[in-house]
């Protein structure tokens, strides 16, 4: 997501401050929800983590030209022993006293450079621009304004995010760049998104073996090993199931197995209301394949005339012929598999073009009603045929 789209998304100026940019995203979530659509939580999540760091950037930025430009006239030695003699070096010419501050403060020399080294750097030259920061004694203050560079477009910087963790090893304890929680956290989520594509061609190939050791490949990772990334890990795995119908019950008890998801403990990562989704999604799926079974076996159960009489209605007279047969059981079964259509799973109904979830209830008045009917023309046939062939009935007359 570029700058641009960030500000679009939340519909704020671009120099909105950080105060703002939380109202305004606290305003947004009230109409974005995880469960209405993921994809759209998902946009604004990252439109939010984008603009705060343009904004805590910026004010850094702010801050460091205010401690340059006020150390510029004291000594050198009134400076911490600690503090790196370039970056506080002051220039040689008398400050004057009438000098106009309106004007912005430039960015120390050095610093400037090194900023222009981290914004040519490619994934394919890292190893030799990092090298050169290393000989120069600058290697963290190169890495941070690499650091910089990447959060601010993560998207377009995903295969040199991928660089400098194998060879930075960002996001793992041996890292020497400092990054906050909310930085860490929108790293990972590029790292994690640029594997997006290859996960849903695996479920939409149908290739549920590969993709469940994909993601146990993807666990391992180092830059995934710590509690908060795991989870962060857990909640991308939630979104991609549910941004994807291409993929059976089967395969999200391995994927809860892998992660420690219970269903009847409600031991889950992410917010509620995304696992209750995915866990109804997973339902939805297990009833939708229980009925087609029902409806390629030739069974003769209860739950098996109801699918085939409410998911694939037969020709009336075969309709009939199984309700004839049938007893209160099919009827108890007929009427579950009707409440569950219409309450629990409504959209499973999709799946089944020619089901009928209402007319089956006709069904049983109408067997009766012929039964009756039938009774009464026999009764009738009975008495005519016996007064027919009754001799003395015929004499007496």
């Amino acid at each position: 997501m570029t700058a641009m789209d960030c500000w679009s998304v939340l519909d704020l100026g671009h120099d909105a401050d950080e105060r703002s940019i939380k109202r305004q995203y606290a305003r947004l979530l009230k109409t974005t929800r995880p469960d209405d659509d993921p994809a759209a939580f998902q946009a604004l999540r990252d439109a939010y983590e984008q603009a705060l760091d343009w904004a805590r950037n910026r004010a850094e930025d702010d801050d460091e030209g205010s401690e340059v430009w006020s150390t510029a006239g004291q000594p050198l030695e009134s400076l911490p022993l600690d503090e790196p003699v370039l970056v506080v070096r002051p220039d040689h010419r008398q400050v004057h006293p009438a000098f106009d501050m309106a004007e912005p403060p430039a960015r120390p020399a050095v610093e400037l450079s090194w900023y222009e080294q981290a914004s040519q750097t490619t994934p394919e030259n890292l190893h030799s621009q990092r090298q050169i920061a290393q000989d120069q004694g600058c290697d963290e203050l190169f890495q941070q304004h690499l650091a910089r560079r990447c959060l601010l477009d993560p998207e377009d910087n995903q295969a040199l995010i991928k660089a400098a963790v194998e060879q930075l090893h960002w996001l793992t304890p041996w890292q020497k760049v400092q990054l906050r929680t909310h930085q860490a956290h929108r790293l990972t989520q590029a790292l994690l998104d640029s594997s997006l594509e290859s996960f849903h061609a695996m479920l939409e190939n149908n290739e549920e073996r590969a993709f469940l050791d994909a993601l146990k490949a993807l666990r391992q990772q180092p830059w995934l090993t710590s509690f908060d990334r795991q989870e962060q890990l857990e909640q991308w795995t939630m979104t991609l199931l549910l941004n994807n119908h291409d993929w059976s019950p089967a395969l999200f008890e391995r994927v809860s197995s892998l992660f420690a998801w219970d269903q009847k403990h409600d031991v889950y990562a992410g917010p509620l209301s995304l696992w209750m989704n995915l866990v109804q999604r997973c339902e939805k799926k297990a009833f939708v394949a229980r009925q087609q079974k029902l409806l390629e076996a030739s069974q003769d159960s209860p739950e098996a005339m109801a699918a085939r009489l409410l998911l694939q209605p037969p020709p009336q007279d075969e309709r009939l012929r199984l309700a004839r047969h049938g007893n209160q059981e099919l009827w108890q079964a007929c009427e579950k598999l009707a409440s569950d259509l219409t309450h629990r799973f409504p959209d499973a109904i999709q799946e089944f073009p020619d089901a009928d979830v209402q007319s089956w209830r006709k069904l049983p008045e109408q067997v009766s009603s012929n039964f009756n009917l039938r009774a009464y023309f026999f009764g009738v046939l009975t008495i005519f045929t016996t007064a027919s062939l009754d001799p003395s009935g015929s004499n007496a007359t």
